[in-house]
C-alpha cells in the first residue's frame, strides 16, 4: 500500500506491481489499485452528507400511500433512513423524531420490513412497508392504533 499525491501516482505507475494500492493524499483522497497497465479507481470515499431522497406533507404511509424517491435505493452507499414524527391533534410534533434504517439488499426483493419504532412515551410501534426500487410503500396497519402515532416525513440516503 503506497500513498502521495496524484501526480506521484502517475510517475509511481511504472514501477507499481499487479495489485498495489495508492492512496491519494490529495484532492478526493481516492483510493487506487494497478490493474494491468493503470491505476484503476478501487474505493470513492463517502461522504458524511444523508442526501435527502423524500420529503413532503407526514403520512402514516398506509397502503395507498407511496414515497417515490429521487434516486434509487440501490444506488445508495448503504440504503435509507426514514425519519419519523410524533402525530397528535391532526399534526406532526416539531421537535419528537424517530429513525429507522433499511438496508439496500431489501430493495425490490418483494415482501415487508417490519420497523420497530418507540414514541415518546415509551409505546412500541410497528411499521410495515414495501421497498421497491425507487419507492417505499407503506400498510393499512400503519394507521391504526398505536402505529398511528407516529407519521414519516422524510427519507434520507445514507
Amino acid at each position: 500500500f503506497y500513498s502521495g499525491t496524484s501526480a506521484q501516482r502517475v510517475a509511481f505507475l511504472t514501477a507499481a506491481q499487479e495489485g498495489d494500492h495508492w492512496q491519494d493524499t490529495n484532492g478526493s483522497k481516492i483510493e487506487y489499485v494497478k490493474q494491468g497497465a493503470a491505476w484503476v479507481q478501487w474505493v470513492t470515499p463517502s461522504t458524511t452528507e444523508n442526501k435527502v431522497l423524500w420529503s413532503g406533507t407526514p403520512v402514516y404511509l398506509q397502503a395507498s400511500q407511496t414515497l417515490s424517491l429521487s434516486e434509487p435505493i440501490a444506488s445508495q452507499p448503504n440504503g435509507v433512513i426514514l425519519q419519523w414524527q410524533e402525530y397528535a391533534s391532526g399534526a406532526p410534533a416539531p421537535a419528537a423524531w424517530n429513525y429507522s434504517t433499511i438496508l439496500k439488499v431489501q430493495a425490490g426483493r418483494g415482501g415487508g420490513v417490519a420497523l420497530p419504532l418507540t414514541d415518546f412515551s415509551g409505546v412500541n410501534i410497528r411499521k410495515y412497508v414495501y421497498c421497491d426500487a425507487q419507492a417505499i410503500r407503506g400498510h393499512d396497519v400503519n394507521a391504526i392504533s398505536p402505529a398511528n402515532r407516529l407519521v414519516v416525513s422524510a427519507v434520507y440516503g445514507f
